[in-house]
């Protein structure tokens, strides 16, 4: 064949060779520290976890941490916003020498843009927010998840939907019994 031929060949020829789709031992080392200091602990198993990736979405990270990731990410929102705010307020006050007055519309811009300011600057805090909440998961899983929120079985979990299932329908036939009188 000329090398004509030959390349036009090599473009038409698409196939793939096949990959392994089993995992290896590869997801071992692939996993985040978070997530290999958990599987240590004892507290999840590395299926639970998913591969550690450049970029990956920081509430991926809290919700692979389990019920004690997702109570330490909430305690550190409360922490943050409610230390965050006054601090906002204060600033404002300081800046301007009164408080506003939400009936003028000049004050009315100075808030909207104050807020503006602070939410594009609070966003800038979410990586931090998650590095705390995830240093702190198991603290929280043994203080608070732990000693609070105890862990159920599936049969447990099962009986509890069965037993909601229950209360619902009986409300729903007491409601439809009080209608019809």
């Amino acid at each position: 064949p000329t090398p004509i031929a030959t390349v036009t060949s090599a473009v038409v020829d698409t196939s793939k060779p096949e990959m392994d789709t089993e995992p290896t031992a590869i997801l071992s080392k692939n996993i985040s520290m978070m997530d290999r200091m958990l599987v240590n602990l004892g507290m999840k198993t590395e299926d639970e976890c998913p591969l550690a990736e450049d970029g990956e979405n920081l509430m991926e990270q809290i919700k692979c941490a389990g019920r004690a990731g997702i109570v330490s990410y909430i305690i550190w929102e409360w922490v943050f916003w409610l230390t965050a705010i006054p601090i906002a307020c204060y600033t404002y006050f300081t800046a301007t020498g009164a408080w506003p007055n939400l009936s003028n519309s000049e004050d009315q811009a100075k808030v909207g843009a104050s807020i503006f300011a602070f939410v594009n600057v609070a966003r800038f805090a979410v990586p931090l927010r998650v590095g705390l909440a995830l240093s702190t998961t198991p603290w929280v899983d043994e203080n608070i998840v732990q000693r609070f929120l105890p862990s159920l079985g599936e049969d447990e979990l099962a009986q509890q939907d069965m037993d909601f299932l229950t209360d619902v329908e009986t409300e729903e036939q007491n409601s439809e019994g009080v209608a019809m009188k």
